[in-house]
């Protein structure tokens, strides 16, 4: 497991981001944007991102452990530990289709564990509390 900074994805195709330690970012862990699809996001641990920013509310989905962001299908988001952001996992954008998480551990985020604004996805087997 690596300490890293936050993991950008644009237009990513079919990558496997796995095993990464997400910690103390100042917007999100990992953030899977710009039309990137059928990627599979692993075993990665997110914790205290976004904080500084200090936002509230479900506009503050952006500020999460994992983020999908704006048209971005068929995504994989499973067995990932989330925890102390406002967030755990957020799809933040109406146009993300088919993305499935789950067996993913969301617990302890300021708002909530897991945030759905895209369509048709596959949410299922996640801790949250």
């Amino acid at each position: 497991m690596k300490k890293t900074s936050t993991v950008e994805c644009r237009l990513a195709r079919t990558i496997w981001l796995s095993d990464n330690y997400l910690y103390h970012n100042g917007y999100c862990g990992l953030w899977v944007r710009d039309e990137s699809d059928g990627n599979t996001i692993l075993g990665n641990i997110a914790a205290n991102n976004g904080w500084n920013l200090g936002g509230i509310g479900a506009a503050d989905a952006p500020w999460s452990g994992i983020r999908v962001g704006t048209n971005c299908d068929n995504n994989q988001i499973n067995s990932n530990r989330c925890f102390e952001q406002m967030w755990g996992i957020s799809i933040t954008d109406s146009g993300s289709e088919n993305n499935m998480v789950h067996d993913n551990y969301v617990v302890g985020n300021g708002i909530g564990g897991i945030a759905n604004s895209g369509t048709g996805s596959d949410i299922k087997d996640n801790k949250e509390r």
